[in-house]
């Protein structure tokens, strides 16, 4: 009871009981508990009334914005009602005062949006490139805008601030409303103006316009007054269209608005020219003046440097583009001569019996059109006929494969451009369902077969499929598909599995002179090409050296011959070599170099791919220049499968590719290609190749691109001189496993043939080889410096012996030739040239550290054998 005493007090205090009684019996309240509301405006006879709180007693002010009894707000309710009252009566004192009257159908429009203030009208959009305009009538602002202040924003209720500020009393009789003032003329010239930059974006187009005193100017010159000067497109009369016998005219109402022509619509009624003009606007007309007693024809150009210009310099305007034209049409008239005739000497036409296409190039130059002969006419040799094929076949295969995956991803689109993607249902059909987008795998380096890889996504992939080789390989997958376990990576190398291919070869190529040597064929893989090679020469040996073991189960089923015998040795260590002599499986006839090539051993073999089988070979040709090895018998041939990237080092097709390898095979052997796959040429190659056919045409003048290329000893490249026919077998890539690029090998043959008499070591009491490997290695360490400064970095003076001796005066520019496009005869000439005189190095830069220390070794048996030391 006491809290309801308390509670009473509290409302008596506050002046509520006017209004509301509360019950008596209320929830017990615990102590510090939330007190829950429980009163009623049920009447309670017992409480007190207003009439019993003293006079005295002031109530005091509760927090927040107080509540309006009934006859507050009804008093409220009917100022607002004057109010609105008066702003009508305003309203209608200003429209009476209006000059223009207003028709009673736009006036009833005008209260019906007037009276509904959510409507929101949109403003008429302002056309590009016009200014917004300020007007030019500066007005003193309204009362009721200095009273609140200028800019000061409007807001419903009280502001912060103004809580305790007295209302005003408004009078219950309605004001009159204010007159507007009228503007005063002139007014804007009693304030100074402010020059303020317009807004908006300039005019693109059409040129600007001339002032007022260029145009007093432009009227003085031509003799006409100012008005009769008129700029741009006149200004069109509204069209007046069909009048509607329905709806009734106005004639107080206001003009409707014409809609915007089309820059086609002003195209067909001025006759401008289509496309984007590069003036706005017809041509203006012309004013015949009299310039020192002539009369000559002008016509107004306002906006450029030169106002006017004349009847004549039209006229040689219009012949200049005409000439132009008539030049085009001759070139075009004599293109399409040579593609269907030709050049002839005598001069006569006659029809071509094949298409220009397949047989010239023809190179228009600027200074030749006026030539007699006409434009130069050139005979493009195979290789440029080959490359420009494959480069344009490949341009439309890119296109279309670029296209194809379009095609693919507008397929997979629905009509709301949501993805379709194919989802396999329980049944196993495959139905379009609507999915969320596959998300992208991310992007793996293939496995290139030199490093070991743990992933078993990776090994999976290198396996053998029997259906993708059944074609190409039957043999092998049926062995197969009968359990025998494949190898697994790492492998280190490419696998030839074409059985039609490598019979092909020895069907091409003809090896009959082979018949009954000895063959030492290394890495055969799967064996296939071993079993052709030993179909064609039947030798009376033939030891298959196959270091991993998976493959020994597919060479005991492929290789069945009896002359074959499996030898589970690695031929990249020298060693093994030694070991089939002193164990007699191999006995080859030893001869000297002079005596021709020993046709009683041949070797074969793969190389492995990237950084191993690269060293490997150029230990092979260190071998054939120092004759150690194998080739302290004599000449022995070698027929080498290399990686397809790895054929540039040895075949360069150009001289940007020609490096220390490439040197080493033109120096000391003949190379030839038996079988590649399909060719692969670049830009690079073909305008090399082109270069070289522009060359070779007798009236051809050297410039600086034949010197840079190098066109001009073209032929120093093994690429351009080495036989063709008759031309290597083509291998398909599923014709390699796996059927990828980089899978791809082209099988080379090594013959080494008997070099310079400096190289063979008949100049007594000479090093030559030590000499020769010195400039070489010079040389491509400064591929692209002159043999001038090369020389002074090998010895410090050494740039004299190029006149000083005899024998290096028989190259003339060889001082200024660049390093890379020495041949073999210069730097021999060149090494025994610097061997011999009398102020060289003692111990020259050889570059050994740049191969293995000892030739012949594996990596990892040098390792073994630096720890030891």
């Amino acid at each position: 009871m006491r809290a309801v005493a308390h509670l009473r007090k509290v409302v008596v205090d506050r002046g509520l009981l006017g209004r509301h009684t509360f019950q008596t019996a209320v929830a017990p309240i615990a102590s510090c508990q939330w007190r829950p509301r429980n009163y009623s405006t049920a009447g309670d006879p017992d409480s007190a009334d207003a009439s019993t709180i003293p006079d005295g007693l002031e109530a005091p002010k509760r927090r927040g914005r107080p509540k309006k009894t009934p006859e507050e707000n009804a008093l409220a309710a009917l100022e607002r009602a004057k109010k609105k009252a008066a702003k009508a009566a305003e309203r209608e004192a200003i429209l009476r005062k209006a000059a223009l009257p207003i028709p009673k159908e736009f006036k009833e429009e005008y209260e019906k949006l007037y009276a509904q203030p959510n409507v929101i009208m949109k403003p008429m959009r302002r056309p590009v490139g016009r200014p917004r305009k300020k007007p030019l009538v500066l007005r003193e602002p309204p009362k009721a805008a200095k009273k609140r202040g200028v800019g000061r924003p409007k807001r419903r209720g009280r502001r912060p601030g103004s809580k305790n500020k007295t209302k005003e009393v408004v009078s219950e009789e309605p004001e009159e409303p204010e007159e507007p003032e009228e503007p005063r003329q002139f007014e804007e010239f009693d304030k100074p103006r402010v020059s303020k930059k317009p807004p908006g974006r300039p005019k693109r187009d059409g040129p600007k316009y001339p002032t007022a005193l260029q145009k007093k100017k432009m009227a003085l010159c031509a003799g006409v007054p100012v008005s009769e000067l008129v700029f741009g497109v006149p200004k069109h009369e509204p069209e007046q269209g069909p009048i509607k016998p329905t709806l009734p005219i106005d004639p107080n109402a206001p003009r409707p608005r014409r809609r915007r022509r089309t820059r086609a619509e002003m195209e067909a009624e001025y006759g401008i020219d289509s496309g984007r003009p590069r003036r706005y606007g017809p041509e203006l007309p012309s004013k015949v003046i009299i310039d020192q007693g002539v009369e000559k024809t002008v016509y107004l150009r306002p906006g450029r440097l030169k106002s006017f210009f004349s009847e004549e310099e039209r006229e040689d305007k219009e012949l200049r583009q005409a000439r132009e034209e008539l030049v085009k049409e001759t070139k075009r008239k004599t293109r399409k001569d040579i593609a269907e005739y030709g050049i002839s000497e005598d001069g006569k036409k006659k029809r071509r019996q094949t298409p220009l296409r397949e047989e010239i190039v023809v190179k228009l130059i600027k200074q030749q059109l006026h030539r007699p002969t006409g434009p130069k006419a050139y005979e493009i040799s195979e290789l440029t006929r080959t490359a420009r094929d494959f480069l344009q076949n490949r341009k439309k295969e890119m296109e279309e494969e670029e296209e194809g995956q379009e095609r693919e991803w507008e397929y997979l689109l629905d009509d709301e451009g949501r993805p379709i993607v194919p989802k396999k249902t329980v049944g196993g059909n495959t139905r379009h369902k609507r999915g969320p987008m596959p998300k992208e795998r991310p992007s793996k380096t293939k496995w290139d077969g030199t490093t070991k890889n743990n992933e078993s996504g990776e090994e999976k992939w290198r396996l053998v499929t029997p259906k993708k080789i059944q074609n190409s390989a039957p043999i092998i997958a049926r062995l197969v598909e009968s359990g025998i376990p494949q190898p697994r990576p790492p492998t280190e190398k490419s696998l030839v599995i074409g059985e039609k291919r490598c019979a092909e070869i020895f069907e091409t190529f003809d090896f009959s002179e082979y018949e009954g040597c000895e063959v030492i064929d290394f890495n055969p893989g799967y064996g296939l090409f071993s079993r052709e090679l030993n179909k064609a020469i039947k030798p009376s040996k033939h030891i298959l050296l196959e270091h991993e073991k998976d493959f020994v189960p597919f060479l005991e089923r492929t290789c069945t011959d009896p002359s074959f015998e499996i030898v589970e040795k690695d031929f990249y260590d020298w060693k093994t070599f030694d070991d089939l002599i002193k164990d007699g499986k191999v006995t080859p006839a030893q001869l000297s170099f002079e005596e021709g090539v020993n046709k009683t051993l041949l070797v074969t073999g793969m190389l492995h791919k990237e950084i191993k089988g690269d060293r490997f070979m150029a230990q092979i040709l260190d071998a054939i220049a120092q004759k150690t090895w194998v080739f302290r018998y004599g000449r022995i041939k070698f027929l080498l499968w290399v990686d397809d990237e790895m054929v540039s080092r040895y075949l360069p097709r150009t001289f940007g590719r020609r490096n220390r390898a490439a040197v080493m095979v033109e120096a000391f052997t003949d190379l030839r290609e038996i079988a590649s796959p399909p060719p692969f040429f670049t830009w690079a190659d073909h305008r090399f190749f082109f270069r070289m056919d522009v060359w070779k045409q007798p009236d051809h003048v050297p410039n600086k691109q034949d010197a840079s290329t190098g066109v001009k000893y073209a032929n120093q490249l093994t690429f351009i001189s080495m036989p063709r026919d008759p031309p290597p077998v083509v291998f398909q890539p599923e014709e390699y496993w796996p059927p990828l690029r980089w899978a791809q090998t082209t099988l080379l043959e090594f013959t080494p043939k008997l070099p310079l008499p400096y190289l063979r070591g008949d100049v007594p009491d000479s090093e030559p080889w030590k000499f020769f490997n010195l400039f070489l290695t010079s040389s491509f360490l400064s591929r692209n410096n002159p043999m001038r400064n090369v020389l002074s970095k090998v010895g410090e003076g050494a740039e004299q012996m190029l006149e000083t001796e005899e024998s290096l005066k028989k190259f003339p520019d060889l001082a200024d030739k660049p390093a890379v496009h020495v041949s073999v005869e210069e730097l021999v000439a060149l090494a025994q040239a610097y061997e011999f005189w009398p102020w060289r190095n003692d111990d020259p830069f050889l570059g050994t550290d740049m191969r293995l220390s000892r030739p012949g070794m594996l990596e990892e048996l040098e390792d073994a054998q630096m720890v030891l030391n």
